[in-house]
């Protein structure tokens, strides 16, 4: 298994695959599809985000397959730019937020993380809770992650749901680095160190702004879900086992005991 989770991130980790799949972010499910043509099946007014036949990122990528353009996307200090804010219809009642990213200010977070793969990686393969840490990609469809998040659940009769709401929206970008390399040592680090460099290089994405990250794209997935795994390990060493999808979590437990220790530590990490 562990193989096949080193195939997809390989290809998922490509600068030229991350803005032609990510920056509308489009689910593949061949594997090819990262040097084929795409063939968009998405039709006009049916799609709950981008009309891909309009909206996509063809044009750019065969141009980066003849340009290396990593050196003009990378400064010492993130250049800032303001990304695009703009909602859809999310139901019959609300509506979904958008917010999209400059190109240029996606781009050098790609490169970024693209050269920090491994600081991705190794963290993902080595999770034991998440299913969206396969972000839906190739063969990880919805069967596939339900079958693992079954397993998960066997510990136990009742099932105790969680969220994080408004996730995207609401995420504090200073404390990415803080979940990741705790709270003193990012402090300490000031703005070195790959946790703060990707912070400041999100922030760079919308103009400075730490409240929220940007949205609708497949590198804040990515970050989101490191974040998360992050998470998953403080969980993991009080000895809880749950599943999780992004930022809803579903634990297993049979006594009422189980379930507020779950709470407690769940609430005091939040």
């Amino acid at each position: 298994m562990e193989s096949v989770f080193t195939e997809l991130y390989d290809l998922m980790f490509d600068p030229i695959f991350l803005v032609r799949y990510g920056y509308y972010d489009i689910t593949i499910k061949n594997k090819k599809m990262n040097t084929e043509k795409v063939e968009l099946e998405n039709d006009y007014g049916k799609s709950d985000s981008f009309y891909f036949k309009v909206f996509n990122m063809e044009s750019f990528s065969e141009y980066l397959r003849s340009n290396d353009l990593k050196n003009f996307f990378e400064h010492e200090q993130p250049i800032s730019t303001e990304p695009v804010y703009f909602s859809i219809p999310k139901n019959i009642s609300s509506r979904r937020q958008y917010k999209m990213p400059n190109l240029y200010s996606y781009m050098a977070l790609n490169y970024y993380m693209c050269e920090h793969k491994k600081e991705f990686v190794e963290v993902f393969v080595n999770n034991k809770f998440s299913t969206s840490k396969f972000f839906n990609q190739l063969t990880f469809d919805y069967p596939t992650t339900q079958e693992i998040s079954q397993t998960l659940l066997y510990g136990g009769i009742k099932k105790l749901h969680l969220d994080l709401s408004n996730f995207y929206h609401t995420l504090y970008t200073h404390s990415i680095p803080w979940m990741i390399t705790g709270k003193s040592q990012a402090k300490k680090d000031k703005k070195t160190g790959f946790a703060n460099t990707l912070d400041k290089l999100i922030t760079s994405c919308q103009y400075d702004e730490t409240h929220g990250i940007p949205t609708g794209n497949l590198l804040s997935r990515i970050i989101s879900e490191l974040y998360m795994c992050y998470f998953d390990k403080r969980m993991e060493n009080k000895d809880f086992v749950y599943t999780r999808y992004v930022d809803d979590i579903v634990f297993p437990f049979t006594l009422e005991n189980e379930k507020e220790d779950f709470l407690k530590e769940f609430s005091l990490i939040c």
